[in-house]
């Protein structure tokens, strides 16, 4: 019998003592995690997260030519190609947000405290408008406010903790947030610019890196001497203004002592009929006049192929194309002299229709060499850029 009473005192001690235990931690924060029960404080939260993006910009202008060497009132197409790119510099990372608590027991909470903490021990401030501790009546709710400033976009989780004394336990809740879009974005567009083309186009961020491709011009000009084409590639930005800058430089020269010289190829397409910008020499030879005894003019001779050897037409390119680089300024050679006064001979002997002996045939295309030689600049004053 004693042995009975003295379980049973035993077991009313310990529960007296889980009783006292459970009464004394009524102020703690209750866990989190799960569905919350009745009779504690309950928190919700949410996070809103912010940053700023700065564009910054960078230009770099190129041309498929640095040098050229031009006839006089001869002009060189250049290839150009801007790109401009841009990188990203963000900052002013922040969460902000509210953290809401209800009082679900029946009977009043007494709050004594409102934190809230993100990873890496990172302290939000929070505004709750009352004075701590407060007491919070049973089945209401109250609203705080939070905010933080972070070290970086990382994702990290915030945890949001009401802590109560007296008989309402507190509790917890913890949420993960991360950064998506910036909330602001300062010059993402620029205009981009060449001096001498003119406006290129405008580019967002989005697009970068983006490259504008052209083509300008070079030369036209009658006198000798050495030049440069420099022209600018710039940018300026939406918001900011800012400006950036590059340039290419084209260095052309046209000789003084006796033009260069151009190939049948670069007469065929700079005559008045294109497709490539009119050369005015053309205007000393005549596209539309006839050539000696062919019946068809210079023009037409020259865009005539001389399909299976045609040594008629194989010298007629030749002598066409150095009476023009003659006529544009170029200085002569004897052998080149003797040439074209072999082939003037010639033409106005022969017509295209004519039946040549073998010996007449190899001695015009001979002819043809010398000046085909002249042309392409590997005897007389030198080749041009084309």
């Amino acid at each position: 019998m004693n042995k009975i009473w003295k379980y049973l005192l035993g077991s009313i001690l310990i529960s007296l003592i889980v009783i006292g235990i459970l009464q004394v931690s009524n102020h703690r924060v209750a866990a989190s995690g799960g569905d919350p029960t009745t009779g504690i404080v309950i928190v919700k939260k949410d996070a809103k997260t912010s940053f700023e993006r700065q564009w910054d910009w960078t230009i770099t202008k190129k041309g498929d030519q640095t040098s050229l060497t031009l006839a006089p009132g001869q002009v060189f197409p250049v290839n150009y190609a801007v790109t401009v790119q841009a990188s990203a510099e963000d900052s002013n990372w922040k969460v902000t947000g509210t953290i809401s608590f209800q009082n679900t027991a029946s009977e009043p909470a007494t709050i004594t405290a409102v934190t809230d903490v993100i990873s890496g021990g990172i302290v939000a401030n929070v505004n709750c408008g009352v004075s701590f501790p407060f007491t919070l009546p049973a089945g209401f709710t109250k609203v705080c406010t939070y905010e933080a400033a972070l070290p970086d976009g990382s994702s990290r989780t915030n945890t949001a903790t009401v802590e109560t004394s007296g008989d309402v336990p507190g509790s917890s809740v913890t949420i993960p947030f991360s950064f998506g879009d910036p909330s602001t974005e300062t010059d993402e567009c620029i205009t981009v610019e060449d001096n001498l083309f003119g406006t290129l186009g405008t580019v967002c961020a989005g697009e970068s890196p983006k490259t504008f491709s052209y083509t300008m011009n070079v030369g036209g000009v009658e006198q000798c001497g050495t030049y440069e084409l420099a022209n600018v590639a710039t940018f300026v930005t939406n918001d900011s203004g800012s400006k950036g800058s590059d340039k290419f430089t084209v260095n052309f020269d046209i000789p003084c002592a006796g033009a260069c010289t151009l190939t049948p190829g670069y007469w065929k397409t700079h005559s008045k009929y294109g497709p490539a910008p009119y050369d005015s020499t053309w205007a000393l030879l005549g596209e539309d006049n006839t050539f000696f005894l062919s019946g068809i003019t210079n023009y037409q001779v020259l865009w005539t192929s001389p399909s299976g050897g045609n040594a008629y037409y194989i010298l007629a390119h030749a002598y066409l194309a150095a009476k023009l680089n003659i006529l544009n300024g170029a200085s002569t050679t004897a052998n080149v002299d003797a040439a074209l006064s072999y082939a003037q001979s010639f033409f106005n002997t022969y017509t295209p229709a004519s039946t040549l002996s073998r010996s007449v045939r190899n001695a015009a295309i001979a002819q043809a060499e010398v000046l085909d030689s002249y042309n392409n600049g590997l005897i007389g004053p030198g080749h041009c850029s084309q």
